[in-house]
């Protein structure tokens, strides 16, 4: 009886009346636009219409089912379709066939207030999705400081409705954001409750690029932040930041590489800033569509100036290095480069935050990331750092000049509840994974690491990481408890210099740190005594 009513009254052959009986006080009674959210559900030709369930604590004001036909008519926009049970708005009895374009699901509920007053109405993906989805592009537009409105927006809805979930939403396509030297999303003091949370999304890490212009502020910054989710993004620079090239010459301190075309010159990649603190190397890869780091007799050679080599060939450069390198012609070499300044931007930066959440992002071109400073419970999950696609016949050997997610720094408080799974990354400039001082409950799950320019995993004073289907590739998992030898590793934390050198040993791929290393993590065990130690304490020759 319920269908057939529900089709009479889409064609416009029925005008239901309310009955009694099946209709709750609540749609007799008036309802304040203030009370009131609007959900609109769009089915397509060839399907039946949705159906929406209201929030919990709140009745079915309004619902209907409206019908729009391939030459632009409509039907049904003030039809009324009864709804027996108070919360539910159902058009499953409404077919799109061959003459209609769309059905749409139009529900309007009653509560005690708006769930999303920033919306005139909301997009909901299925039949009991609440969230407050604000559609960045359409409703603010895609500079950095309409972006930012929306996060401030963001912010004081949580503030005053803490225990619900807004959604910053970024639909398909590629979008170039200018934020100079500030972060694009900067969160501050976010603490929704229970299930509330702040989400920021795209399409889908294939759908959504978001591509910074520049390398002079951070993507993402939250200062005490809590329950924040990133997700179903691409996230990258406007330039890398790497390039390579074939050794056409080695001498005393210096080597000259000619950058294949369609690769960055080095004063693309370093604007010579950053003489104090040199994060700059060069290390071989074998060529290719596929580069790999050559692991034998290949430490990082650090560089400190680049300089044109040839009159006429603007492509032959010569970098001066603090030791002679072994490389011979015809060998291809990558150049890494931390650009640019003295502030050297990030990925993302969290601090003194809890309940963090990055799933299905790829990074390309930038890929570091650090949470510091208290930050706990932090989960990476589904993500890739990968590199760009060929150019002609050869392929990246960085995906970026840095590594990848950082858990804590050296200096830092302990930290906990650190979860990594479903991650895979290649070729990172540095540790493609680094944990500091990162204490308990903490894992890395189903996780593939290939060819990073330093090591896979870095463990620095964090004994009980649990390892699952660990899997490395070139580029092995280390642990080093030593702060002198950190400090080789990340100058720039600190401004005083090192007091003395260790013995290099054996398995460590960059020749600058004594560490325990192995390539093999699947017995692996970072606590010292245990089965599965890493102890390959012979001294290099």
């Amino acid at each position: 009886m319920f269908l057939t009513r529900t089709i009479l009254a889409i064609l416009g052959l029925w005008n239901p009346r309310p009955d009694p009986d099946e209709v709750d006080p609540t749609d007799r009674n008036n309802c304040s636009p203030s009370q009131m959210t609007k959900y609109k559900m769009v089915s397509p030709t060839g399907r039946y219409g949705d159906k929406f369930i209201c929030p919990p604590n709140s009745t079915m004001k309004s619902c209907r089912c409206p019908l729009t036909y391939i030459d632009g008519s409509k039907s049904g926009l003030d039809v009324e379709v009864a709804h027996p049970n108070p919360r539910v708005c159902s058009c499953r009895g409404v077919f799109c066939g061959s003459q209609c374009k769309k059905v749409v699901t139009r529900a309007v509920c009653c509560g005690e207030r708006d769930k999303c007053p920033i919306n005139s109405h909301q997009k909901p993906r299925h039949s009991k999705d609440w969230v407050c989805r604000i559609d960045v592009r359409r409703t603010f537009g895609m500079k950095a400081s309409q972006i930012q409105s929306a996060v401030n927006i963001a912010t004081d809805f949580l503030a005053q409705q803490p225990k619900e979930k807004i959604e910053l939403f970024f639909r398909r396509g590629t979008y170039l954001i200018d934020s100079k030297e500030n972060p694009v999303f900067n969160m501050k003091n976010i603490a929704p409750t229970n299930h509330g949370r702040l989400i920021i999304s795209g399409a889908g890490m294939d759908e959504t690029t978001l591509k910074v212009i520049g390398w002079q502020g951070d993507m993402f910054k939250g200062t005490n932040v809590s329950k924040v989710t990133v997700r179903d993004l691409h996230l990258t620079r406007s330039t890398p930041g790497a390039t390579q090239g074939y050794v056409t010459e080695v001498s005393a301190n210096q080597v000259v590489l000619e950058i294949p075309p369609g690769f960055p010159l080095p004063d693309q990649i370093y604007n010579g800033k950053l003489q104090k603190r040199q994060r700059t190397y060069l290390r071989r890869f074998t060529s290719g569509l596929n580069p790999q780091v050559v692991v034998e007799n290949n430490p990082q050679v650090q560089w400190y100036s680049a300089t044109r080599a040839h009159p006429t060939n603007p492509r032959i450069w010569a970098f001066t290095t603090n030791r002679t390198a072994n490389y011979l012609p015809g060998q291809l070499v990558a150049v890494k480069s931390k650009c640019c300044g003295r502030t050297i931007p990030r990925s993302y930066h969290f601090k003194e935050s809890r309940e963090l959440v990055f799933e299905r992002i790829r990074w390309t071109r930038q890929s570091r990331g650090v949470f510091r400073l208290g930050t706990m419970d932090v989960r990476i999950r589904d993500c890739e750092i990968v590199r760009d696609p060929p150019i002609g016949n050869l392929g990246w050997c960085l995906s970026s000049s840095e590594g990848g997610p950082q858990f804590g720094q050296p200096n830092d408080v302990w930290m906990h509840k650190v979860h990594v799974e479903n991650f895979y990354a290649e070729n990172t400039g540095d540790d493609s994974l680094a944990f500091f001082n990162v204490r308990s409950q903490a894992s890395v799950t189903n996780v593939t690491i290939k060819d990073a320019f330093a090591r896979s995993v870095l463990l620095h004073k964090s004994p009980k990481i649990g390892f699952v289907n660990v899997n490395v590739e070139r580029s092995p998992v280390c642990i080093n408890d030593q702060l002198e030898d950190v400090r080789d590793l990340y100058p720039g934390d600190f401004p005083e210099p090192r007091n003395s050198r260790r013995p290099r040993f054996v398995h460590d791929p960059d020749g600058l740190l004594g560490s325990n290393c192995t390539l093999d993590p699947k017995e692996f065990s970072p606590v010292r005594g245990q089965p599965g130690y890493l102890n390959f304490e012979v001294p290099r020759k």
